[in-house]
């Protein structure tokens, strides 16, 4: 079975978008994870958390 991808984007790398379904971080166990695209080009796999906001 297949759902909507999250497609969240990298804080650093927007054109980078997580490809795990919906719904995947909802216990914050399960990392972002995508290709990651720099300047238009796939330059490997990565995964990441969103960054901790300071006060």
């Amino acid at each position: 079975m297949t759902g909507p991808l999250c497609a969240a984007r990298h804080w650093q790398h927007p054109d980078t978008l997580c490809t795990e379904l919906t719904g995947h971080d909802q216990a914050d166990e399960t990392p972002h994870a995508g290709l990651l695209i720099i300047d238009g080009r796939e330059a490997g796999h990565i995964t990441w958390n969103e960054p901790e906001e300071t006060p």
